[in-house]
């Protein structure tokens, strides 16, 4: 049956990346000075149960900074999108509600991302680094009024496993079709497929967890 492939398809996370190590390599916050600690909090406290890789990273990347004592309720992960709940700071009255997530998880939580923060995330990602953005409001009014609001991005970095070019050059060589399928955005998915050698017309991206098998079936006709 291998004899007559013609068409191989890959996961980017895990499977052309690591994906079991991803780092945040750069983060911007946006609220006042002397608020980072409550961020990495908030980041912290939601992302800690998720084995997703990029909380897993996230979680990590907190150790390195101050972190409050908070309690979660109303905690809700969507596959493929991000996690939402409320965070209860203990030593104090603030209880914000937070979004943690990509893109899409923004857009279909109503939140505006400000064009200079799309363009520093543009950036982080033609450098094939996948992008998380953290949106608050103040639930009790004691923080931030008003709608959720972008308060901090985050960029992490999945390293290429070291077998995935001469794997794809090997499949390339045999004439077979190598694409690559991805739940990360268009602009990142392009810029890890073109470090391992598929063309940009390969690459469908945007992808929820349980939608790719189902693309499967339409590779032979794209």
């Amino acid at each position: 049956m291998a004899s007559k492939v013609s068409c191989v398809v890959f996961d980017k996370t895990g499977t052309l990346t690591k994906g079991i190590s991803p780092e945040i390599t750069d983060f911007e916050i946006f609220l006042e000075d002397g608020m980072d600690s409550l961020i990495w909090t908030l980041a912290s406290e939601l992302e800690k149960g998720s084995s997703h890789p990029l909380a897993v990273a996230l979680t990590a990347a907190s150790q390195s900074h101050e972190i409050l004592s908070a309690v979660t309720t109303e905690h809700e992960e969507i596959p493929g999108r991000g996690v939402k709940g409320i965070v209860r700071i203990t030593a104090t009255s603030v209880r914000c509600q937070v979004i943690i997530g990509n893109e899409m998880w923004m857009q279909e939580n109503q939140v505006e991302v400000p064009s200079s923060v799309q363009a520093k995330l543009e950036t982080w990602k033609r450098q094939a680094k996948s992008v998380i953005l953290l949106a608050t409001t103040d639930a009790d009014q004691t923080v931030i009024n008003g709608r959720l609001t972008v308060a901090a991005i985050f960029a992490a970095s999945d390293p290429i496993r070291p077998d995935a070019i001469p794997v794809i050059e090997a499949l390339q060589k045999r004439n077979i079709d190598v694409w690559m399928i991805s739940g990360d955005n268009q602009t990142t998915a392009v810029a890890v497929a073109r470090l391992v050698g598929i063309p940009e017309r390969c690459v469908i991206a945007g992808v929820l967890p349980q939608e790719k098998v189902s693309f499967t079936q339409f590779f032979p006709h794209l």
